[in-house]
């Protein structure tokens, strides 16, 4: 059923077409934008507008992303239609990354970076996962922040390729060309993070992420020190990339349903679980791998 949802999504986006600005939109908490003549919760973007890379068939032609209509509350059932975002906020004072377990990736030698016009090293090479509708994204990273990019594609890739994930509901595909590429990943100084988000109207402060539209832009200093309510840093990086993603697939903001449960991964977790448990999965009731 999920995957016959991605299907209807994408022939929706190509029956509507671009719209006539051709805006990706952004969002961050509590910040509200306008779509058309509507309020809602997120901020306008440029009008460019990004090529996607979802497709039904290998070959297939790019979409162009689109947003239709408001975001709706709660999680937007309607994968590839809505474009929204996250800023994430938390007491800077506290480094709860302190002491934490985290998963350090393949200890081999980064093969020569493939730079982006904006000066990021992607990762090279192709790897995919799960079923159904194409979704093509890239890992790019600062080079200023001295981090191999290997080990941040390992820890983004065993976040998305995991049963768990949204790999559930869709071919989750890995390649290093960005005009193939409907969300583009990327680990950035918060100074590019805000740069970034910025150019969807987010003031992410320097301690947020985001998905503007085209970026889910990853903040360095969140990769490093995770969250107070996380007790260690492979679920928070785990939960981080899975709710960017999320947005650019089109998910909205969930919130926690009852005290004990796992919090829901579209739940803003960084700012607290609100007596729900830190959770990286989308789906962690399916089996691990």
């Amino acid at each position: 059923m999920r995957a016959t949802n991605l299907l209807l999504g994408a022939v929706v986006l190509v029956a509507v077409g671009v719209a006539a600005d051709g805006a990706n939109l952004g969002a961050t908490t509590g910040d509200p934008y306008v779509v058309g003549a509507q309020t809602v919760q997120a901020t306008e973007a440029p009008p460019e507008a990004a090529a996607t890379g979802i497709s039904e068939e290998p070959a297939s032609l790019p979409l162009t992303r689109t947003a239709t209509s408001p975001m709706p509350e709660g999680r937007a059932r309607q994968p590839f239609g809505y474009a929204g975002a996250d800023g994430e906020v938390d007491d800077p004072a506290r480094s709860p990354g302190a002491g934490m377990s985290i998963d350090t990736g393949p200890d081999d030698p980064a093969e020569p970076a493939i730079m982006s016009p904006e000066g990021f090293a992607i990762v090279p090479g192709a790897t995919e996962a799960g079923s159904g509708p194409i979704v093509a994204y890239t890992v790019e990273v600062e080079p200023s922040l001295g981090i191999d990019p290997l080990s941040v594609a390992a820890a983004v890739e065993g976040a998305l390729h995991d049963p768990r994930s949204w790999s559930d509901e869709a071919t989750l595909r890995r390649v290093d060309d960005i005009a193939a590429a409907a969300i583009r990943v990327v680990l950035a100084e918060p100074a590019t993070v805000d740069e970034l988000c910025g150019q969807a109207g987010l003031d992410t402060g320097g301690r947020f992420s985001c998905w503007n539209g085209t970026f889910a832009a990853l903040n360095a200093m969140r990769w490093e020190e995770g969250a107070p309510d996380f007790d260690d840093l492979t679920t928070y990086r785990r939960y981080l990339v899975n709710h960017e993603f999320g947005h650019g697939l089109g998910y909205g903001h969930e919130d926690c349903e009852a005290p004990g449960e796992l919090a829901p991964v579209m739940m803003q977790q960084t700012k607290g679980t609100g007596g729900c448990e830190a959770n990286g999965w989308p789906y962690p009731e399916l089996s691990p791998p």
